[in-house]
């Protein structure tokens, strides 16, 4: 999915209630299923701990605070990982406020880490600002909505390959980070007060021109042009 591009947007009522938590919205991590195994981030825990689904036998675990302080820059504070985003195979993707990380699950060991050469670490990535949304992960990349733009990294290599809007733009009047859902050719970004709906225009128009070439007598994609 592209995310250079057009925007379509849907206002809602309410707001961000009076007295928030002590985690963010996003933060909260549902339990996650790959593999035979269960991946459980307890709510502001020490770790984060891998199950084998069928015997509910530790497979092993993360601490949290180990992750945090590993490859720090000078004045640099720790930013333990609080998201658990998800999984790909062997990797797996955690965030904290501004600081990503994707780990190799299954070559990880907890007293080892981070491995000869970094061999446990796929690659970080660090944001000049704070994530202001939950990231979403393809098989190929990942969405991170920070407060200035979302960026799409390669999940791969981690190099950022597009963003959203680009800069030196900023958000325009109605735009604004939040919770990242992506689905064919669409990006829906969930925020405190409307859902927004983006598409690639150049995609999206060449999708109408071959459905129109396939069936020149079909009236649906003319409607939908």
């Amino acid at each position: 999915t592209n995310i250079n591009m057009m925007r379509r947007g849907m206002i809602m009522g309410g707001g961000v209630p009076r007295s928030a938590p002590k985690l963010k919205p996003w933060q909260y991590n549902p339990v996650t299923v790959s593999e035979g195994n269960v991946f459980v981030l307890p709510d502001e825990g020490k770790h984060l701990l891998v199950y084998d689904a069928g015997s509910g036998r530790e497979v092993k675990r993360f601490t949290l605070d180990r992750l945090a302080r590993w490859n720090l820059k000078v004045g640099e504070q720790p930013d333990p990982p609080n998201t658990l985003v998800g999984l790909a195979g062997e990797k797996l993707v955690l965030a904290g406020n501004s600081r990503v990380l994707c780990l190799d699950w299954k070559k990880y060991n907890d007293e080892k880490f981070p491995g000869p050469n970094d061999e446990m670490v796929v690659w970080p990535s660090g944001l000049p600002v704070q994530l202001r949304g939950r990231p979403f992960l393809t098989t190929t990349a990942l969405f991170l909505p920070g407060e200035d733009r979302i960026r799409k990294l390669d999940l791969k290599s981690g190099s950022a390959i597009e963003e959203y809007p680009k800069w030196p733009r900023n958000w325009d009047d109605g735009e604004g980070p939040g919770n990242v859902l992506v689905t064919g050719d669409h990006v829906v970004v969930a925020g405190a007060t409307a859902v927004d709906v983006y598409t690639d225009l150049k995609v999206a128009t060449e999708k109408l021109n071959a459905e129109l070439a396939a069936a020149p007598a079909d009236p649906d994609p003319r409607l939908r042009y």
